[in-house]
């Protein structure tokens, strides 16, 4: 059964069973600032995650969350990528909080600006502004 609270940003949230909840994922990110990903991105980590390319492309599209083991087989590609220790949690979120604010930052990026880091508007999107302009 769910219950109606309050959401940080001051709308009704509704509380589902956590098997419920839609897990919220920066994959495309991570996919932006690789060069192993930078062709083929998608199609690449489904190899390297040994799931099928939809598979990766329901997450990336926001249609499914991940079970633990694509987590697990997720974060293991980028470590091996990005050559560092990622924690899970920097990748899947269920309410959109991410411990680090960007990609930039986990993996040692100096602030790049791929194309899909721009609105419409040219502004940059939250998730590719610097800590301290968020």
């Amino acid at each position: 059964m769910s219950q109606i609270s309050s959401h940080p940003n001051n709308l009704p949230h509704r509380h589902l069973p956590v098997n419920m909840l839609l897990v919220e994922n920066r994959i495309r990110p991570f996919l932006e600032h690789s060069t192993r990903y930078a062709f083929m991105g998608p199609a690449r980590l489904a190899k390297d995650c040994e799931v099928s390319d939809a598979a990766i492309c329901r997450l990336l599209s926001g249609y499914s969350s991940p079970s633990f083991a694509m987590v697990a087989k997720i974060t293991l590609a980028f470590e091996k990528e990005f050559k560092r220790s990622i924690d899970p949690r920097e990748i899947f979120a269920i309410e959109g909080q991410y411990p680090t604010s960007t990609v930039c930052e986990i993996v040692g990026c100096k602030g790049c600006t791929p194309q899909a880091a721009w609105n419409d508007d040219d502004t940059l999107k939250l998730e590719y502004l610097p800590k301290e302009d968020q």
